[in-house]
């Protein structure tokens, strides 16, 4: 812990968490009408593998989460269960060793998201269908446009350089 809350004061860092919570908040608020309720559809999501390069990465995307999750019609019990559940999401990516399987920590933690959901819904919507909508989604926007991206990505050397991949003992698989 104490490495990473060091990690976080290197200029270069502060940068690119800044950069990373900018473009999240940004691409959310662009497609706002779909980003949030029963049914979304998060392009910005596909950022959380980013935490797969590097764990700062998700420092940046946590933050991006709370400052979308501002304009939430579900307050602030979106803005702290939307938040920790991509907290979860990026630290179990940053954690993984594949690729493919990184993908799917989003969809799992679309589920609290939907107990809230349902929650402040009252009685419009089932939990079960409102936990398949967004885990449908997030496995969409997170494995099946974030997969094959991630993957062009780590096989472009200048984008992999750039990005800073420390090599991390990981596969595509």
């Amino acid at each position: 812990m104490e490495t990473m809350l060091h990690k976080m004061k290197e200029p270069r860092n502060i940068a690119v968490i800044s950069i990373t919570a900018a473009l999240y908040t940004a691409l959310t608020y662009m497609l706002a009408p779909v980003g949030f309720g029963m049914i979304q559809f998060r392009l910005s999501e596909v950022l959380c593998l980013l935490a797969f390069i590097d764990p700062i990465y998700g420092i940046g995307i946590t933050l991006g989460c709370f400052f979308a999750n501002l304009a939430s019609p579900f307050g602030l019990p979106d803005i702290a269960v939307g938040t920790l559940s991509t907290l979860f999401s990026v630290m179990l990516i940053s954690k993984s060793k594949n690729l493919l399987i990184a993908t799917i920590w989003p969809t799992v933690f679309s589920i609290p998201v939907a107990a809230m959901i349902t929650c402040m819904s009252g009685a419009e919507s089932s939990f079960l269908v409102t936990a398949a909508w967004l885990a449908l989604s997030e496995f969409f926007v997170i494995t099946i446009i974030g997969y094959p991206l991630f993957s062009a990505v780590f096989k472009n050397p200048t984008i992999y350089f750039l990005l800073k991949f420390k090599g991390k003992n990981a596969t595509l698989q």
